[in-house]
């Protein structure tokens, strides 16, 4: 995921945004992956910062973060708020499904 995230921030876009579901898989070390991983995309300089799932409510009153609930809620959200001329890195496990964010 990080390496993904890396590759993200280097390419050459005006306008970056990430939006990052749940991990799936981590057994024990769900909490501390998930705040891991919030941790260093907070310290990254997109644009807009998304995050939805339970995994990330702790988190949810960071400044310049967005979180979302789940997948619907961060939806409804694009619907009105899709950027024009902007890259976005769309990432979690596939029981996030995140991809009802583009259909």
């Amino acid at each position: 995921m990080k390496e993904v995230i890396e590759m993200f921030e280097q390419m050459q876009f005006d306008t970056k945004w990430i939006i990052l579901g749940e991990m799936a898989g981590l057994g024990a070390y769900k909490e501390s992956e998930h705040k891991d991983l919030f941790d260093f995309v907070k310290s990254k300089n997109f644009d807009k910062k998304i995050f939805i799932g339970k995994a990330y409510e702790t988190y949810k009153n960071a400044n310049d973060i967005i979180f979302f609930d789940d997948v619907m809620d961060c939806r409804n959200w694009l619907d009105i708020n899709w950027p024009q001329h902007t890259a976005i890195l769309i990432k979690g496990s596939r029981s996030s499904f995140l991809e009802k964010l583009i259909h």
